[in-house]
């Protein structure tokens, strides 16, 4: 492994993050402007900034990746092209990229650009990196529901760098495919302005949200110190540590330590320990685990009692008064350093339901005193806490105690993020000093780190000539060697006289004169350092070509999930006016509804899967029935169908929200594209959207989330689909209650693959349907509201 660059890849949300991810040794960090990326909220950087960045990480040796992973519009896009030059010239290591337009211009406009396709592309297959390898994508950032061995299979078919995240929170929606925020909350999460409705409470039940497990949506954080090795093996060379919107001691403590970690799985430090794990559960996390990597565990991923910050367990609450805490501690907990508790440290209740929500209970607070003592009968912890910090009311006895600030850690914490990071010296300096008659000269030779010559610097020294002084190689090079905190390091020093070379030479150089060649010598060769990209002119965006063709009248055709609507639709006359009948089934339903269409001789499509994972077989399940028609839903998915003879219409979970997204979908393959639901919301038009390359919908449940979750699974307490018993292709929808008291949303479950969370209601997005292709999506619709949707669109 020693031939690869391996790296850890930390999160800079602004100045004091940056300063702490560079203090714990982060190899390269992430950021954005602050505007085109997905953390808006965050301090980010200015587009002024940017150059003076890049000079800082590349002085540290660090590199730094620009987010630019957001969906874009037409005129954002402009927008972006014409900053793009001094994006360009900012010596900036990476883009990490989101928007298909957006890639398509940098390709065509910024070839000498590195690009990382950002988990937002939600990549999980071999064939999905394909597509992105066919597009200049240098490195893809997987998504984070894949386990170590579908990394492993993605590497070996993939000659894609690959990074995965190994630390922080987790979305319970793959990334990319989540509309919860902008439909609960008008923020969109591809565009950067996330609500996390997530962690929200909901409930299987309509009475509100449960008692015991509220917290469905909300998966516990990332946490893989301890497989890294494993995920060296399985091909990641990048690993992500999340948390942009973390604090400056998060980001310091977590980046140190996995630096640690990923230096013990190279074989150059000793192992990772249990307390090394333990002391990050001190910054923000919710009950960190393996996530999906070790492999799919429902119940583990979600166990719906978290959705804040915790701490370390202590022990369980056996009484509470005014001012104290009475608490059986956790067995063995008093022998470790961190579980220790003294004066000075955080604790905190755990709430019902077991999270830790300080807006609304704030129940905890620093410990003045501790005391051990008997409570009932038991031993026990008497910990004075600040006062009118708790209320006993809201309490009962068997409740979670955790301590989740630890006052020695934090003074440690505080001193570490004072320490500068070490300079990084990758140009070296090379200093002849040379007499020869009544001539003196100083020359130094600038290389890169290869040994590859840059500069040359000559300073006259024949006034200094003096044949009652000498001034030796050691001299030298311990007053031109004090390069500080420059990108220089010393390399060889000689010194010849009359072209020989000596060990001393008759020059009056005082340490103060020595000082001063060495400051003029850095400050002449400072401009060879910023190896920036000389690509100055602004680049004209120019839209690119859409092969439009005639439009139809108006084509309608419509999206069906039951057997009842195929049947109803069938036997109804108003069948002969649609176009295409697409489904979204599997199975033997499937299989028997199929040769009904048939054989009433309509046109029928076949939608395909969401979410295709290594090894899995539902893509070739729905391809064996040779549709004339397929409806797309990811990029892998175009990939493997290059040389498919039938329609090929682009669902909106490609995202497509501008012109030139629109064009390489197309260029792509497509036959004609649905727009990503942020431009069906903003209500914006993209040129020759009243073409037949578009297929508007108008009608539809939108997909609010699509996960690989099960809520089923995780509410019965099994752990995978392998252990549950009542597994069906085509299962009907179930409904999770908001704890609002909002309208239920509808969860839909393909067995062992994934699950899409849909809207309560159908959303409508069209009143007058003009000339073009137009979908409605039913999804639990009777046969009879089914007919009457469409009577009333035919009608329009």
């Amino acid at each position: 492994m020693a031939d690869k660059t391996y790296e850890i890849l930390a999160p800079a949300g602004g100045r004091a993050t940056l300063s702490a991810a560079l203090s714990g040794g982060a190899d390269a960090v992430y950021f954005g402007l602050k505007e085109f990326n997905a953390r808006l909220r965050a301090d980010n950087f200015t587009l002024d900034e940017l150059a003076d960045l890049m000079a800082e990480l590349h002085q540290y040796g660090r590199r730094g990746y620009l987010t630019l992973n957001t969906l874009l519009f037409d005129d954002e896009l402009k927008h972006l092209a014409a900053i793009m030059p001094k994006i360009a010239r900012s010596a900036v290591d990476a883009l990490i990229v989101t928007d298909l337009g957006l890639i398509s211009f940098l390709r065509h406009e910024y070839p000498e650009l590195t690009l990382h396709a950002s988990t937002q592309m939600t990549t999980t297959t071999a064939t999905g990196c394909a597509y992105l390898e066919n597009l200049g994508i240098k490195r893809a950032i997987l998504a984070r529901e894949l386990t170590l061995a579908e990394i492993a299979n993605i590497h070996k078919e993939s000659p894609l760098e690959l990074e995965a995240f190994v630390h922080g929170a987790q979305c319970i929606s793959y990334s990319g495919q989540c509309q919860m925020s902008q439909f609960l909350c008008g923020r969109s999460a591809n565009r950067g302005l996330c609500a996390q409705p997530c962690r929200a409470a909901y409930s299987f039940n309509q009475g509100g949200p449960e008692k015991k497990r509220p917290y469905l949506l909300s998966p516990h954080d990332l946490e893989a110190l301890k497989l890294l090795p494993e995920m060296l093996k399985a091909g990641v060379s990048s690993f992500k540590i999340e948390g942009r919107l973390k604090s400056p001691a998060y980001v310091y403590m977590v980046t140190s330590t996995y630096v640690r970690a990923l230096k013990a799985a190279l074989g150059s430090a000793p192992p990772i320990t249990d307390e090394d794990a333990e002391a990050l559960k001190f910054v923000y996390n919710r009950a960190p685990g393996p996530g999906y990597l070790k492999g799919v565990n429902h119940a583990a991923l979600v166990s719906g009692t978290i959705s804040s910050f915790q701490g370390l367990t202590i022990g369980e609450l056996l009484g509470i008064e005014p001012h104290a805490l009475y608490v059986a501690a956790k067995a063995g907990a008093q022998n470790s350093r961190l579980y220790k508790l003294k004066a000075g440290d955080g604790l905190a209740i755990g709430c019902p339901g077991g999270a830790v929500n300080y807006d609304e209970w704030a129940q905890g607070g620093r410990l003045y005193n501790m005391e051990s003592c008997h409570y009932k009968g038991i031993e026990a912890l008497k910990l004075t806490i600040g006062p009118d910090r708790l209320n006993p009311a809201k309490f009962k006895t068997g409740l979670v105690v955790y301590k989740n600030y630890d006052n020695d850690l934090a003074k440690e914490l505080e001193k570490a993020l004072k320490r500068r990071p070490q300079i990084f010296s990758p140009y070296i300096l090379a200093v002849s000093l040379i007499v020869d008659g009544l001539k003196a000269g100083l020359n130094w030779q600038l290389a890169g780190a290869d040994g590859r010559p840059l500069a040359d610097f000559k300073q006259d020294l024949s006034e200094a000539i003096d044949p009652n002084s000498a001034v030796s190689a050691e001299i030298l090079a311990k007053y031109l060697g004090r390069l500080g905190e420059t990108l220089f390091r010393l390399g060889p020093v000689t010194l010849s006289q009359g072209g020989r070379a000596v060990a001393a030479l008759p020059l009056a150089l005082p340490p103060s004169k020595l000082n001063n060649l060495r400051r003029e010598a850095s400050a002449y060769f400072a401009p060879f350092c910023r190896q920036i990209p000389q690509n100055q002119a602004a680049k004209e965006f120019s839209w690119p070509a859409m092969e439009l063709i005639a439009p139809p009248p108006t084509s309608l055709s419509v999206l069906l999930r039951t057997g009842e609507q195929v049947k109803t639709l069938l036997a109804a006359p108003v069948v002969s006016k649609l176009d295409i009948i697409y489904l979204d089934l599997l199975g033997r339903e499937l299989a028997d509804l199929l040769p009904l269409i048939k054989a009433a001789g309509r046109h029928f499509g076949l939608a395909l899967p969401y979410i295709e994972l290594p090894g899995d077989t539902l893509f070739e399940e729905i391809l064996s029935y040779r549709p004339p028609a397929l409806l797309v839903r990811t990029l892998g998915e175009i990939q493997k169908l290059k040389d498919y003879p039938g329609l090929l219409i682009g669902d909106s979970s490609l995202n497509a929200t501008n012109s030139p997204a629109a064009a390489h979908l197309l260029a792509a393959g497509l036959s004609r594209y649905t727009p990503g639901w942020e431009l069906l919301d903003s209500g914006v038009a993209l040129p020759g959207e009243r073409s037949s390359r578009l297929e508007q919908l108008i009608y539809t449940h939108r997909p609010l989330m699509v996960t690989r979750h099960c809520l089923l699974a995780a509410g019965s307490g099994r752990e995978n689909c392998q252990t549950c018993p009542n597994k069906e292709p085509n299962r009907a929808p179930f409904k999770l209650w908001p704890a609002d008291k909002k309208p239920p949303m509808l969860v839909k479950t393909i067995c062992g693959k994934y699950s899409v969370i849909y809207s309560p209601k159908a959303e409508t997005f069209a009143k007058r349907p003009g000339p073009g292709f137009y979908r409605l999506e039913f999804l639990q619709e009777s046969g009879a509201e089914l007919l009457q949707v469409i009577d009333n669109y035919l009608k329009m």
